[in-house]
């Protein structure tokens, strides 16, 4: 009994033994490699700075570069290459190449942010890109994208979105008072999109209520009231192109991209005006949805449609934190105003 009690304290001491030797051995291991590492970092921190990219591009033409001789010449290389880090931007081949996918593919393409939003939207337009006229142009940064902005479009009615930008400049001279009345004739009838031509009797409204109608529920009865009012649509378009100083022919209802831009910057650069304040307000209480503000918040996006036979259109300002102008014209454009829908969610969402 003696026997077996000795050795069983004799095997807990050897295994008590073992056990400190192995912990010992681990700890000289982890000290080890603890000063291995130390050694190792100072070599790779103080050696090899040099092999830090000073900047780096993600485009076709990739370039890096390298050198450094201190730690603050590390950090400015590692500011500069994260602020130098680029969208993609694609070669014609790789442009035409996207463009011929199909449009499930194309639409995903459209949101893909590691590529530039201007390819983006070529792509997704493909064969259709000369149906459109587009400006795209951030007023807190200048970043501008246009496509085919001078191409010449029927402007339908986004005209009346120039309309009241004079009227409520000519309000803001003294020239006009815009509680004025205006009385109807039956030479301003017409039908299509508005809600007076449903009346049965069409009386005098002041200006104010008549510029109103032509932005919410796009009247044209209503806009035709006015025309009228100034000398007609010819005299109006005349009027709107020398307040801008555009040379542009004001015979007939053609717009194009860039002109329409103009006219949106100007309402934004004097919305600190009450008129103009008022037209921006106007313009987000429109009641068609279908196009710019289809996915995105309709509060924000004081914008007008136009349509007329192929001519599928809506322009407008969208008052994110960081705002910009979109304008969007289009001709015989397959399902134009999803595709409307589409282009203004993915600049949303981008700017976001």
């Amino acid at each position: 009994m003696k026997l077996n009690i000795m050795n069983r304290k004799n095997n807990k001491l050897n295994f008590l033994k073992k056990y400190l030797l192995s912990y010992f051995l681990t700890i000289l291991i982890a000290i080890f490699l603890i000063w291995k590492f130390h050694n190792n970092w100072n070599s790779i921190y103080f050696n090899t700075l040099e092999e830090i990219p000073t900047s780096i591009s993600t485009s076709n033409s990739r370039s890096v570069s390298y050198f450094t001789s201190s730690s603050e010449e590390l950090i400015n290389k590692i500011t500069t290459y994260k602020a130098t880090i680029k969208t993609v931007e694609l070669s014609e081949d790789e442009l035409s190449y996207f463009s011929s996918l199909s449009y499930e593919e194309r639409l995903s393409f459209l949101f893909n942010t590691s590529y530039s939003l201007s390819d983006r939207i070529a792509a997704f337009l493909g064969s259709e890109i000369e149906n459109v006229g587009l400006v795209y142009y951030d007023l807190s940064s200048d970043e501008t994208i246009k496509i085919n902005e001078d191409l010449e479009f029927t402007g339908a009615s986004t005209y009346k979105v120039g309309l009241n930008l004079l009227f409520y400049y000519l309000a803001s001279q003294g020239e006009i008072d815009l509680n004025a009345y205006i009385s109807y004739n039956s030479s301003d009838y017409e039908e299509g999109t508005g809600i007076l031509y449903t009346y049965s009797s069409i009386g005098s409204y002041t200006i104010q209520e008549l510029l109103d109608l032509s932005i919410v529920y796009s009247d044209n009865i209503a806009t035709n009231m006015l025309g009228r009012y100034l000398g007609g649509h010819a005299v109006v378009r005349q009027k709107l192109y020398d307040l801008l100083d555009i040379d542009f022919s004001a015979k007939g209802n053609y717009i194009t991209a860039d002109l329409e831009f103009k006219i949106l910057k100007y309402i934004y650069k004097h919305k600190s005006d009450i008129n103009f304040s008022h037209l921006i307000d106007i313009l987000t209480k429109t009641e068609f949805h279908d196009r710019l503000d289809k996915y995105i918040p309709q509060e924000i996006v004081a914008h007008k449609v136009g349509s007329y036979d192929s001519y599928i259109h809506d322009v407008g300002i969208i008052l994110d934190d960081s705002p910009y102008i979109l304008v969007i014209y289009t001709y015989d454009l397959e399902n134009a105003e999803e595709k409307i829908a589409q282009i203004s969610k993915a600049i949303y969402e981008t700017a976001n």
